[in-house]
């Protein structure tokens, strides 16, 4: 998550504490029907939250995508030309008693 989407999301849980607050004094002092409408009102920030950590998640998966598909290899399959030149050069580093070896 970006420092921006942190900054955000601070404000909008600031905001849905500030609006709850609100609703309870409403409901306590007040009439009931502006206290249903912050109630509803109070949602709003919850649902930006959601999001802005949606997005962040989003990013973060894209950017894993991408860091995979940059790695050699990775990309796309091996043509037959290198192919031939991984296994020659898998041959030639291959040590004669390689632990490996012994199946």
């Amino acid at each position: 998550m970006t420092r921006g989407s942190r900054a955000l999301c601070a404000l909008y849980t600031a905001t849905a504490l500030w609006l709850g607050y609100c609703t309870l004094q409403q409901a306590h002092y007040g009439q009931l029907w502006p206290a249903a409408l912050l109630a509803v009102a109070s949602l709003a920030p919850i649902i930006g939250v959601i999001r802005e950590t949606v997005l962040a998640d989003e990013r973060h998966q894209l950017a894993a995508l991408a860091e995979r598909d940059a790695r050699p290899g990775h990309g796309r399959p091996l043509t037959a030309h290198e192919q031939a030149a991984f296994n020659r050069l898998a041959l030639a580093i291959e040590l004669p008693n390689d632990p490996r070896n012994t199946a």
